[in-house]
């Protein structure tokens, strides 16, 4: 019972670690894709504007 009650706890905190790890990766590469828009849409307008 014990054991079970630890491994049990273990997995709790293994998924909470792997859920933070995935929102901390998953805004990181949002603003990663938002930052690049934001570049191609700047270069779109200098060359529309020439």
């Amino acid at each position: 019972m014990e054991s079970r009650l630890e491994s049990n706890h273990f997995n709790v905190m293994l998924e909470s670690c792997s859920i933070s790890y995935y929102y901390k990766f998953q805004i990181n590469w949002t603003q990663k894709l938002i930052d690049f828009f934001n570049k191609v849409s700047r270069v779109n307008k200098f060359f529309h504007e020439r």
